[in-house]
């Protein structure tokens, strides 16, 4: 019997690129897309990312998650299956919903990930409620 395996520490980081209105239907809604990539930072491999939730200020609220070009939704479904260290993701896109005149928002977005023990890590911490 091998007994309690030890964690891998993950090092993961997100990072923002630009915001637009995918489509005049989504401006109207007020669905604002962000798009996003994550990083392994750190020296272990990390497997099954995926968002789990998001918080925003200012009213905002998010909506979904999608890899870019295809309608996969990412809140709560595997995003990245793995990412070797040193390695980023392709662009992600999350939707918020901006009520009208707000003119800034800020955001947090949690995330879980696996070591090669199968160990969940989160990040930047455990989501809210947990």
């Amino acid at each position: 019997m091998i007994g309690d395996l030890p964690a891998y520490p993950i090092s993961l980081s997100l990072s923002t690129g630009g915001a637009e209105w995918a489509s005049y239907a989504d401006y109207q809604a007020r669905n604002l897309s962000v798009s996003l990539r994550v990083t392994n930072t750190g020296e272990n491999d990390a497997y099954g990312i995926k968002f789990v939730a998001a918080t925003a200020t200012n009213g905002v609220q998010p909506v979904s998650c999608a890899l870019a070009g295809s309608s996969l939704g990412c809140f709560g479904s595997y995003v990245v299956s793995y990412l070797p260290p040193g390695a980023a993701s392709d662009i992600l896109w999350a939707q918020f919903t901006v009520p009208s005149g707000v003119a800034f928002f800020r955001t947090t977005v949690y995330a879980q990930a696996q070591d090669y023990h199968n160990k969940t890590h989160y990040f930047p911490g455990p989501p809210p409620g947990t």
